[in-house]
């Protein structure tokens, strides 16, 4: 029977197309082409991720292989997943080099990875003939428990093998070496081999497989990323381990704003590709700087001889008003969720890590954000528990930033919206914004506001003041996640009266252009108790807008141009306001507008 099977495989190697080098990252969703592989191929499959995975329908062994011709000196990289505990009776070798696929009698080198107990860790054989000898193993437990790495295996024309892990760090660290030149073939196979029980016959996940001619290091390492952990540490990584002698050289580190160089530097030799950099002058709020390296080594003594830079800023947490509720949909379409906008306003970088947001009206509903998100001024970030939702029921452009996060719920007719931080330093939460909301703040206009948000005017204006909140506008689907509120505007009066029209003319006709009458006021004092009419051209009462209402220093008041949920008639009115203050004199004035619409 094993003669058969023999003769079998070796009709398959005479279809294979050799190459010097081979490389498959399963892109095209296919693995019996370019290159072809050959064996047990009913019990693989490309999976969603484009990756080679294991699918076979019960336990037993299934092998891959492909053929390739090889030089002296060669170099074999892979990803590998075993999504379990590996142990004696699930295993895998991958057979780097051999002259057979018949593996009672093959000859060259592989490695394993599985065993029973809490030792599993990498073994590399030779195998003559079949009968296999370990020429050396790595560290102890490193793969014991489930686990995705890349894997990097390079022989040199020598015959001094290196073996490289990738594991959770984002550089190859090396596990072990050998020297072992007694085999060597023209052309040889790659195979992967595996033994799996019953639950893991899906649980092999192999790509990036690329075979090609070892090339010895000649590139200086590269400074992928610069991170402050507080105002004074900077924590610098690269692609691969350092030399420690040049590491440790101060004046291979420049900051560009001011031209210092650390005061201290910490190598941590479990961390090689990592430093960390100690400054006495602390870096400030808000500020964007770039770091310069030059003169550092690898461990090949290959150095950065051109300047690398990076830039960085501090990353803080959010404190009272830094972040504010922008936009809000509570009354979602049938089948759809819940969203609310935020936007930092402050001129900070913010973590959003740890914020907790609440239903202060559902106080045991509180949901956490644990992802590190970074917002810069002006970000906005659109949150919901299902973002696929938001995306299908509105237009979301590219730039914007959605988040997936379960929400507290919020009722339909009204409710609060509240965004805490907890403070390690104080143990006590931190009020960043707080948003009472109400379907009566809907515009008048709206006569059914499900799938409508709340969208707020000015975010530098009080949260709770119900002038600065309106319906999203209709032309925009009814709400605008991820990016500047339909209903936006921003003051850009240099004047310095009290009250301000923004607009001498407005159409409340819901097309998303100057729907609303917003009357600007600014005093210097607060306890400023207001009174807005609107009078008619004949001198007729139309409405009070405001009535007997306290005041801040500055905000809006709107008017939607209805009446007891009438559109009032398109016209000249005016607007007669009287406000009294503890500390100032009576102020009352006027001002005319127009109400205009299309003409039919």
């Amino acid at each position: 029977m094993k003669r058969i099977i023999g003769i079998l495989l070796l009709l398959f190697t005479n279809l294979i197309v050799l190459n010097a080098q081979l490389f498959d990252d399963f892109s095209d969703g296919d693995f019996q082409s370019d290159p072809q592989w050959f064996g047990d191929i009913q019990n693989f499959i490309v999976n969603d991720q484009y990756q080679l995975q294991l699918d076979a329908a019960d336990a037993g062994n299934s092998k891959l292989f492909v053929k390739y011709n090889t030089v002296d000196s060669m170099e074999w990289n892979l990803y590998l997943k075993m999504d379990f505990n590996p142990s004696n009776s699930n295993k895998l070798k991958i057979y780097l080099m051999v002259d057979s696929t018949v593996l009672d009698s093959t000859s060259g080198y592989f490695i394993r990875i599985g065993e029973n107990g809490n030792d599993d860790n990498l073994k590399f054989y030779s195998v003559e003939s079949g009968n296999e000898t370990l020429l050396g193993e790595g560290e102890l437990g490193l793969f014991s428990k489930a686990f995705a790495v890349n894997l990097k295996i390079t022989r040199q024309s020598s015959g001094f093998w290196t073996i490289l892990i990738k594991k959770e760090n984002k550089f190859y660290k090396e596990d072990f070496q050998v020297f072992d030149d007694k085999l060597y073939f023209d052309s040889a196979y790659f195979m992967l081999d595996m033994d799996y029980s019953k639950t893991r016959v899906n649980k092999f996940i192999f790509d990036d497989i690329d075979i090609k001619p070892f090339e010895y290091d000649n590139i200086a390492p590269v400074l992928n990323e610069a991170k402050l952990l507080d105002k004074t540490r900077l924590i610098l990584t690269f692609d691969e381990e350092l030399d420690k002698t040049s590491a440790l050289q101060k004046a291979n580190y420049t900051i560009e704003e001011n031209g210092l160089n650390p005061a201290e530097i910490i190598y941590d030799n479990n961390i090689p590709n990592k430093v960390e950099l100690r400054f006495i002058t602390p870096f400030g709020s808000g500020k964007n700087y770039t770091i310069s390296v030059k003169g550092i080594k690898d461990l090949k003594g290959n150095a950065i001889l051109e300047k690398q830079s990076t830039y960085f800023y501090l990353i803080e947490s959010p404190g009272l008003g830094d972040i504010v509720i922008n936009e809000i949909l509570f009354n979602p379409h049938k089948g759809a969720s819940d969203f609310i906008e935020l936007i930092n306003i402050s001129k900070k970088y913010l973590s959003l890590k740890g914020v907790k947001i609440s239903n202060e009206a559902k106080v045991d509903k509180i949901e956490r954000i644990e992802d590190e998100i970074v917002l810069s001024t002006g970000d906005y970030i659109c949150i919901s528990a299902d973002t696929n939702s938001v995306i299908n029921n509105y237009f979301v452009p590219d730039s914007a930033l959605l988040y997936q996060n379960k929400l507290p719920g919020f009722d339909d007719d009204e409710g609060n919206i509240s965004i805490t931080y907890f403070d390690s330093i104080s143990k006590i939460d931190i009020m960043i914004d707080s948003f009472d909301y109400s379907e009566d703040m809907h515009s008048s206009f709206i006569t059914d506001a499900e799938g409508v948000s709340l969208e707020r005017k000015n975010p530098f204006l009080s949260t709770n003041d119900r002038f600065n909140w309106t319906s999203a506008s209709t032309i925009t689907d009814g709400a605008t996640p991820g990016y500047k509120n339909s209903v936006f505007f921003e003051s850009v009066s240099d004047t310095t009266e009290v009250i301000v029209l923004e607009k001498k003319v407005f159409s409340p006709n819901s097309d998303g252009v100057d729907d609303e009458l917003i009357i600007r006021y600014s005093f210097e004092n607060p306890d400023n108790y207001a009174n807005f009419y609107i009078f008619d051209s004949r001198g007729r009462l139309v409405s009070q807008i405001v009535n007997n209402e306290l005041l801040g220093t500055r905000g809006i008041v709107v008017w939607d141009g209805y009446v007891d949920s009438m559109k009032v008639p398109i016209g000249v009115y005016l607007l007669y306001y009287k406000i009294v203050s503890e500390t100032t004199n009576v102020i009352i004035g006027k001002k005319t507008f127009v109400l205009a619409d299309y003409l039919k």
